[in-house]
Protein backbone atom coordinates (compact mmCIF):
# COMPACT_ATOMS: atom_id res chain seq x y z
CA UNK A 1 0.00 0.00 0.00
CA UNK A 2 2.84 2.34 0.86
CA UNK A 3 4.44 1.76 -2.57
CA UNK A 4 1.15 2.41 -4.36
CA UNK A 5 0.70 5.75 -2.55
CA UNK A 6 4.27 6.75 -3.42
CA UNK A 7 3.71 5.89 -7.09
CA UNK A 8 0.50 7.92 -7.17
CA UNK A 9 2.36 10.86 -5.65
CA UNK A 10 5.00 10.75 -8.41
CA UNK A 11 2.25 10.69 -11.06
CA UNK A 12 0.57 13.73 -9.47
CA UNK A 13 3.82 15.71 -9.32
CA UNK A 14 4.58 14.88 -12.93
CA UNK A 15 1.10 15.96 -14.00
CA UNK A 16 1.51 19.30 -12.21
CA UNK A 17 4.93 19.91 -13.76
CA UNK A 18 3.69 19.31 -17.30
CA UNK A 19 0.45 21.20 -16.68
CA UNK A 20 2.22 24.32 -15.34
CA UNK A 21 4.99 24.44 -17.93
CA UNK A 22 4.86 27.71 -19.91
CA UNK A 23 4.47 27.57 -23.65
CA UNK A 24 7.14 29.91 -25.05
CA UNK A 25 6.02 29.57 -28.63
CA UNK A 26 5.34 33.04 -30.11
CA UNK A 27 1.86 33.52 -31.56
CA UNK A 28 1.69 33.73 -35.33
CA UNK A 29 -0.56 36.28 -37.07
CA UNK A 30 -2.01 34.93 -40.30
CA UNK A 31 -4.47 37.71 -41.15
CA UNK A 32 -4.34 40.52 -43.70
CA UNK A 33 -1.56 43.11 -43.71
CA UNK A 34 -3.84 46.13 -43.01
CA UNK A 35 -2.69 49.74 -43.51
CA UNK A 36 -2.41 52.29 -40.72
CA UNK A 37 -0.38 55.31 -39.62
CA UNK A 38 2.14 53.49 -37.48
CA UNK A 39 3.79 56.37 -35.60
CA UNK A 40 2.25 59.79 -34.92
CA UNK A 41 -1.35 60.49 -35.84
CA UNK A 42 -0.92 64.27 -35.77
CA UNK A 43 1.78 66.87 -36.16
CA UNK A 44 2.02 70.61 -35.48
CA UNK A 45 4.54 72.55 -37.54
CA UNK A 46 5.74 76.08 -38.32
CA UNK A 47 6.97 77.47 -41.61
CA UNK A 48 9.43 80.30 -41.05
CA UNK A 49 8.73 83.55 -42.80
CA UNK A 50 10.75 84.02 -45.98
CA UNK A 51 11.46 80.30 -46.49
CA UNK A 52 8.55 79.75 -48.93
CA UNK A 53 7.94 76.16 -47.77
CA UNK A 54 8.88 73.30 -45.49
CA UNK A 55 8.90 69.56 -46.22
CA UNK A 56 7.85 66.85 -43.75
CA UNK A 57 7.63 63.07 -43.94
CA UNK A 58 4.54 61.07 -43.00
CA UNK A 59 5.13 57.39 -42.29
CA UNK A 60 2.69 54.52 -42.55
CA UNK A 61 2.91 50.79 -41.96
CA UNK A 62 1.29 47.40 -42.21
CA UNK A 63 0.52 44.92 -39.46
CA UNK A 64 2.65 42.27 -41.15
CA UNK A 65 5.00 42.20 -44.16
CA UNK A 66 3.19 42.29 -47.47
CA UNK A 67 3.26 39.58 -50.08
CA UNK A 68 3.76 40.79 -53.62
CA UNK A 69 3.74 44.41 -54.84
CA UNK A 70 1.13 46.96 -53.77
CA UNK A 71 0.38 50.63 -54.45
CA UNK A 72 -0.56 52.84 -51.48
CA UNK A 73 -1.92 56.35 -51.88
CA UNK A 74 -2.00 59.28 -49.45
CA UNK A 75 -5.36 60.99 -49.97
CA UNK A 76 -6.92 64.12 -48.48
CA UNK A 77 -10.12 64.14 -46.45
CA UNK A 78 -11.47 67.42 -47.78
CA UNK A 79 -14.40 67.43 -45.36
CA UNK A 80 -12.00 67.80 -42.42
CA UNK A 81 -9.30 69.97 -44.04
CA UNK A 82 -8.98 73.74 -44.27
CA UNK A 83 -5.77 73.73 -46.32
CA UNK A 84 -6.16 73.51 -50.10
CA UNK A 85 -4.05 71.04 -52.04
CA UNK A 86 -1.98 72.73 -54.72
CA UNK A 87 -2.25 76.08 -52.93
CA UNK A 88 -1.37 75.50 -49.29
CA UNK A 89 0.43 72.17 -49.62
CA UNK A 90 1.64 69.52 -52.06
CA UNK A 91 1.98 65.76 -51.72
CA UNK A 92 5.32 65.23 -53.42
CA UNK A 93 4.86 61.46 -53.81
CA UNK A 94 1.12 60.76 -53.63
CA UNK A 95 1.70 57.05 -54.39
CA UNK A 96 4.14 54.78 -52.60
CA UNK A 97 5.01 51.21 -53.59
CA UNK A 98 5.30 48.34 -51.13
CA UNK A 99 7.23 45.33 -52.39
CA UNK A 100 7.36 41.80 -51.10
CA UNK A 101 8.38 41.65 -47.41
CA UNK A 102 8.09 45.38 -46.68
CA UNK A 103 6.13 46.69 -43.69
CA UNK A 104 5.67 50.38 -44.52
CA UNK A 105 6.85 53.48 -46.27
CA UNK A 106 6.80 57.28 -46.26
CA UNK A 107 5.11 60.14 -48.03
CA UNK A 108 6.66 63.58 -48.45
CA UNK A 109 4.44 66.63 -47.98
CA UNK A 110 5.43 70.23 -48.71
CA UNK A 111 3.74 72.89 -46.59
CA UNK A 112 3.64 76.31 -48.24
CA UNK A 113 4.42 79.44 -46.25
CA UNK A 114 1.16 80.97 -44.97
CA UNK A 115 0.58 84.65 -45.62
CA UNK A 116 -1.28 85.23 -42.35
CA UNK A 117 0.19 84.45 -38.94
CA UNK A 118 -3.26 84.27 -37.37
CA UNK A 119 -4.44 81.34 -39.50
CA UNK A 120 -3.59 77.69 -38.85
CA UNK A 121 -3.58 75.48 -41.93
CA UNK A 122 -4.99 71.98 -41.35
CA UNK A 123 -5.06 68.94 -43.61
CA UNK A 124 -6.31 65.46 -42.72
CA UNK A 125 -4.84 62.51 -44.63
CA UNK A 126 -6.02 58.94 -45.13
CA UNK A 127 -4.47 55.85 -46.71
CA UNK A 128 -5.90 54.13 -49.75
CA UNK A 129 -4.97 50.94 -51.61
CA UNK A 130 -6.76 48.70 -54.07
CA UNK A 131 -5.07 45.59 -52.70
CA UNK A 132 -4.53 46.19 -48.95
CA UNK A 133 -7.33 46.87 -46.52
CA UNK A 134 -7.27 49.71 -43.98
CA UNK A 135 -7.02 48.85 -40.30
CA UNK A 136 -9.78 49.97 -37.95
CA UNK A 137 -7.29 52.05 -35.90
CA UNK A 138 -4.92 54.96 -36.70
CA UNK A 139 -6.66 55.63 -40.00
CA UNK A 140 -6.25 59.44 -40.03
CA UNK A 141 -3.24 61.75 -39.89
CA UNK A 142 -3.69 65.46 -39.12
CA UNK A 143 -1.01 67.92 -40.21
CA UNK A 144 -1.31 71.55 -39.10
CA UNK A 145 1.05 74.50 -39.48
CA UNK A 146 1.34 78.24 -38.97
CA UNK A 147 3.57 81.05 -40.14
CA UNK A 148 6.56 81.57 -37.86
CA UNK A 149 8.27 84.94 -37.75
CA UNK A 150 11.66 85.46 -36.12
CA UNK A 151 12.64 87.68 -33.22
CA UNK A 152 14.14 90.13 -35.70
CA UNK A 153 10.71 90.52 -37.30
CA UNK A 154 9.22 91.19 -33.88
CA UNK A 155 11.79 93.81 -32.88
CA UNK A 156 11.61 95.64 -36.20
CA UNK A 157 14.04 98.37 -37.15
CA UNK A 158 14.54 99.90 -33.71
CA UNK A 159 12.73 97.74 -31.13
CA UNK A 160 10.32 100.51 -30.15
CA UNK A 161 6.83 99.57 -28.96
CA UNK A 162 3.69 101.40 -27.97
CA UNK A 163 2.45 100.43 -24.53
CA UNK A 164 -1.05 100.31 -23.06
CA UNK A 165 -1.75 98.70 -19.71
CA UNK A 166 -2.63 98.88 -16.05
CA UNK A 167 0.68 99.85 -14.51
CA UNK A 168 1.71 102.91 -16.51
CA UNK A 169 -1.34 103.69 -18.65
CA UNK A 170 0.28 104.45 -21.99
CA UNK A 171 3.76 105.14 -23.31
CA UNK A 172 6.60 103.79 -25.40
CA UNK A 173 9.28 101.27 -24.49
CA UNK A 174 12.36 99.75 -26.03
CA UNK A 175 12.52 95.94 -26.21
CA UNK A 176 15.86 94.25 -26.91
CA UNK A 177 17.52 90.82 -26.67
CA UNK A 178 19.26 89.85 -23.44
CA UNK A 179 22.92 89.38 -24.44
CA UNK A 180 24.14 85.77 -24.63
CA UNK A 181 20.79 84.31 -23.48
CA UNK A 182 18.78 82.53 -26.21
CA UNK A 183 15.04 83.22 -26.46
CA UNK A 184 15.08 85.97 -23.85
CA UNK A 185 14.11 89.64 -24.25
CA UNK A 186 13.99 92.60 -21.89
CA UNK A 187 11.88 95.74 -21.70
CA UNK A 188 14.06 98.72 -20.83
CA UNK A 189 12.89 100.92 -17.90
CA UNK A 190 9.76 98.84 -17.35
CA UNK A 191 7.83 98.72 -15.09
CA UNK A 192 9.84 101.59 -13.54
CA UNK A 193 12.83 103.61 -14.73
CA UNK A 194 15.99 101.72 -13.91
CA UNK A 195 14.29 98.33 -13.94
CA UNK A 196 14.49 96.09 -17.01
CA UNK A 197 11.80 93.41 -17.18
CA UNK A 198 13.05 90.10 -18.63
CA UNK A 199 10.98 87.33 -20.20
CA UNK A 200 11.49 84.14 -22.23
CA UNK A 201 9.57 82.93 -25.28
CA UNK A 202 9.30 79.75 -27.34
CA UNK A 203 8.44 78.90 -30.93
CA UNK A 204 4.76 78.46 -30.05
CA UNK A 205 4.52 82.08 -28.88
CA UNK A 206 4.27 81.28 -25.16
CA UNK A 207 5.90 83.82 -22.84
CA UNK A 208 7.18 82.95 -19.38
CA UNK A 209 8.85 85.08 -16.74
CA UNK A 210 10.04 84.88 -13.15
CA UNK A 211 8.75 87.06 -10.34
CA UNK A 212 10.65 90.36 -10.48
CA UNK A 213 10.77 93.60 -8.56
CA UNK A 214 9.13 96.51 -10.34
CA UNK A 215 11.43 99.03 -8.71
CA UNK A 216 8.44 100.75 -7.12
CA UNK A 217 8.25 101.25 -3.33
CA UNK A 218 4.72 101.67 -2.04
CA UNK A 219 4.48 105.01 -0.19
CA UNK A 220 1.27 104.80 1.89
CA UNK A 221 0.25 103.13 5.12
CA UNK A 222 -0.32 100.38 6.02
CA UNK A 223 2.10 99.07 3.35
CA UNK A 224 4.56 101.95 3.21
CA UNK A 225 8.05 100.83 2.25
CA UNK A 226 7.00 97.52 0.72
CA UNK A 227 8.26 96.57 -2.75
CA UNK A 228 5.79 95.89 -5.56
CA UNK A 229 6.63 92.74 -7.50
CA UNK A 230 5.42 91.70 -10.96
CA UNK A 231 4.39 88.06 -11.07
CA UNK A 232 2.84 85.72 -13.67
CA UNK A 233 -0.95 85.95 -13.70
CA UNK A 234 -3.55 83.22 -14.10
CA UNK A 235 -3.83 83.65 -17.86
CA UNK A 236 -0.78 82.92 -20.03
CA UNK A 237 1.37 85.62 -21.60
CA UNK A 238 1.95 85.50 -25.36
CA UNK A 239 4.08 86.94 -28.13
CA UNK A 240 3.12 87.22 -31.80
CA UNK A 241 6.32 87.73 -33.74
CA UNK A 242 4.56 88.47 -37.02
CA UNK A 243 2.04 90.97 -35.69
CA UNK A 244 4.65 92.41 -33.30
CA UNK A 245 2.40 92.12 -30.26
CA UNK A 246 3.52 91.18 -26.74
CA UNK A 247 0.74 90.53 -24.24
CA UNK A 248 1.79 90.18 -20.61
CA UNK A 249 -0.77 88.87 -18.16
CA UNK A 250 0.74 89.94 -14.86
CA UNK A 251 -0.07 90.50 -11.22
CA UNK A 252 1.40 93.42 -9.27
CA UNK A 253 1.79 92.35 -5.66
CA UNK A 254 3.09 94.12 -2.55
CA UNK A 255 5.79 92.14 -0.76
CA UNK A 256 5.68 90.78 1.92
CA UNK A 257 2.00 91.72 2.41
CA UNK A 258 1.01 89.62 -0.64
CA UNK A 259 -1.80 91.96 -1.62
CA UNK A 260 -2.16 94.10 -4.69
CA UNK A 261 -3.53 94.02 -8.22
CA UNK A 262 -3.80 90.52 -9.73
CA UNK A 263 -4.42 89.53 -13.35
CA UNK A 264 -3.69 92.74 -15.21
CA UNK A 265 -3.01 93.05 -18.96
CA UNK A 266 0.11 94.85 -20.21
CA UNK A 267 0.23 95.13 -24.00
CA UNK A 268 3.15 96.18 -26.23
CA UNK A 269 2.65 96.76 -29.96
CA UNK A 270 5.44 97.44 -32.40
CA UNK A 271 5.30 100.37 -34.80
Amino acid sequence: MKNIKLLLTFFAIGFLVFSCREDHTDPVYNGDSYLHFNFDKSRNEFVKIGTASKDVQITYGTIKPVTGTHQVKLVVDQTKSTAVEGVDFQILNPTDELTNGETGGTFNVRMMEPSNSQVTKVVVFKLESATIKNAVFDTEYTLSWKLQCLVGDFLGANGTFNYAGFWNGTGQYLIEPVPNVPNMLRIIDYPEIGTNFQFSYNDEGVVTFETQNTGYIYPSAPYAGQVVQIRPATLPSTIDMCSRILTLNASFILTPANVGWPNRVEKFTGF
